[in-house]
């Protein structure tokens, strides 16, 4: 906790509201997100492009920016979420399948990691972290993060390369 910050609970974090971005609730503690530019945005898009027929051949379920509660003093707000199915609640306590971080230029590397290492200790099975500044894409494992060229899910036939979410080079 950091000193002088006030410890808000789950349920009266779940009934606030924010100007601009939705915050997160981490260990108790109410933290800003910065507000996303057009590149975070057009990566956004690109996910929702790639995994929006899947719904109807797959009976997957893919969301932008959704609350996610992976214990009582924790709410993580995903840039881009998959559930296998539909959750049942609005704001899911179980992990999805594949949750996607979008880098922002201000986040730092040691808050990014924090959260990356949550969702692994959680249970999500694939992590995805996008830097649209560098064109970079990586899958996040026990082992670190791994740069790659292309996501890949095998068992959907999904794969996501960097003509998919980051706008051509100027």
């Amino acid at each position: 906790m950091s000193p002088g910050k006030e410890l808000v609970s789950l349920d009266d974090y779940l009934a606030m509201s924010f100007d601009g971005v939705d915050a997160e609730l981490i260990d108790g503690e109410i933290v800003e997100r910065e507000m996303p530019k057009l590149p975070h945005s057009r990566a956004q898009q690109g996910l929702a492009d790639s995994f929006g027929p899947l719904r109807r051949t797959h009976g997957i379920a893919s969301y932008p920016e959704l609350r996610l509660n992976t214990d009582r003093e924790t709410v993580f707000v995903a840039d881009y979420c998959v559930f296998r199915t539909a959750p049942h609640q609005d704001v899911p306590t179980s992990p999805p399948w594949i949750v996607c971080e979008i880098i922002s230029p201000s986040e730092s590397y040691s808050r990014l990691f924090f959260k990356l290492d949550r969702y692994r200790e959680w249970g999500v099975e694939h992590i995805w972290v996008i830097d649209p500044d560098q064109r970079r894409m990586n899958v996040y494992k026990e082992e670190g993060l791994l740069r790659v060229k292309r996501f890949e899910i095998p068992e959907i036939r999904l794969s996501i390369g960097p003509e998919a979410l980051f706008d051509e080079p100027s």
